[in-house]
């Protein structure tokens, strides 16, 4: 091993983890308690980090030890995909943005499957429309504590031309999977009927803009119904299987398979998420979702009594709650 790799290999996986530079020299100045210059010069490589230095840096954040010192070596079962929340709206994108680079990856191959387990209506149903879309957003800089944002109002949440083309890419790419599963929790809509009530309560969200809210989520439910009935979305070679399950679900799952292989994820802390690709754990989480469907009443094509009582006692609950 050359003089200095473990240096450059800290470095380098430090600027890969903090791209935006002022936060990586903030954050290393707290973790190690030194000055600006101090921190500079190390990741300027004048001078290398001390053993006790690396030893505190694999302590205190969330680096791979092993794949630093082996990049080259598969050692880590579980990565978290760790991030900061200095600021909210580049945090949100970054999250959005690493996990469609893992969707594309699968989506550009012949045989792939895209399998979600949810309690919250997934951003590929979501992206078109303008209310739901922004009330999921004010909903997750209001839980942040920031208090310069806890307290957007809903007329405030911004639909910027980045935020455009990053849904018109991520709705590209969903559709190139060739079978999709969406397990959604018992309760997902009257949770974002909550939801909606609660802002409302708390004055940021206005009668009009919950009327908007009310018409767009009896819009959606009318296209589930749709793509339930069909089997598919717009492509009938593109199968779309939609299950209910029979209980609630505290946090979102998904398993990508594809000719390159399988990669699990779950939501972690929150903000964050965790992903593996090693087949045992990833075949555990298969297995799981297979068996999560199969105790799910299943809404797409042969169900079509569940269906039609489903859909209409949720096109009356709204109507009746908002």
């Amino acid at each position: 091993m050359e003089k200095g790799y473990i240096h450059t290999q800290l470095t380098s996986a430090l600027t890969r983890h903090f791209p935006d530079n002022e936060v990586l020299l903030q954050t290393l100045q707290s973790v190690l308690n030194q000055d600006r210059k101090y921190i500079q010069d190390k990741l300027d490589h004048t001078t290398s980090f001390t053993l006790e230095e690396v030893e505190t840096l694999f302590s205190s954040l969330p680096l791979d030890a092993a794949a630093i010192v082996h990049p080259n070596r598969a050692t880590s079962l579980l990565k978290l995909c760790y991030y900061t929340y200095d600021k909210l709206t580049d945090t949100d994108f970054q999250l959005k943005y690493d996990l469609l680079d893992i969707y594309k990856k699968a989506a550009d191959t012949p045989n792939n499957s895209f399998l979600l387990v949810c309690n919250m209506l997934p951003d590929i149903l979501i992206l078109s429309y303008v209310g739901l879309r922004n009330l999921y957003h004010l909903k997750w800089i209001h839980f942040q504590n920031d208090d310069h944002t806890r307290y957007t109002r809903f007329e405030d949440v911004v639909y910027s031309e980045r935020f455009a083309r990053f849904a018109e890419d991520y709705q590209e790419t969903m559709s190139h999977f060739r079978k999709t599963y969406f397990i959604f929790g018992n309760n997902i809509i009257r949770d974002l009927v909550e939801d909606i009530h609660y802002f409302r309560i708390i004055g940021l969200l206005s009668d009009d803009s919950v009327a908007l809210l009310k018409e767009e989520t009896i819009d959606l439910l009318n296209k589930l119904e749709s793509i339930a009935r069909k089997g598919y979305d717009h492509d009938p070679k593109k199968e779309v299987i939609i299950c209910i399950a029979n209980t609630s679900i505290q946090n979102w799952y998904t398993l990508v398979t594809s000719d390159y292989g399988k990669v699990a994820m779950f939501q972690a802390f929150y903000l964050n998420y965790v992903y593996t690709d090693d087949a045992e754990t990833v075949e555990k989480m298969q297995s799981w979702i297979h068996s999560m469907i199969q105790s799910s009443t299943v809404i797409s094509q042969s169900g079509e009594k569940e269906r039609v009582t489903y859909f209409t006692q949720l096109r009356t609950y709204v109507e009746q709650s908002l």
